[in-house]
């Protein structure tokens, strides 16, 4: 799912405008958690090599979930 992080800058649309960003994460609430560690995808990277390819528009994701998969039993980082 997509979800807009208004702590993120904002992108470009195709025709110039401003866009909120929107992070792909499992739920809205993702956005609280403190696993929660947004970045962008940029492409294929190879541990010892870099990005082999890369994306032509990369896409906001949550990095941790990228990487590790999300948590168990995620915290949330505060209780509003």
């Amino acid at each position: 799912m997509l979800a807009i992080d208004k702590n993120l800058p904002p992108t470009l649309g195709p025709r110039g405008g401003e866009h909120l960003t929107k992070v792909r994460v499992v739920t809205k609430d993702c956005l609280r958690m403190k696993c929660y560690n947004p970045g962008q995808d940029k492409g294929t990277f190879t541990q010892g090599k870099g990005y082999t390819s890369y994306y032509k528009n990369p896409e906001w994701v949550c990095m941790y979930r990228h990487l590790h998969g999300c948590p168990d039993n995620p915290e949330l980082l505060h209780a509003n």
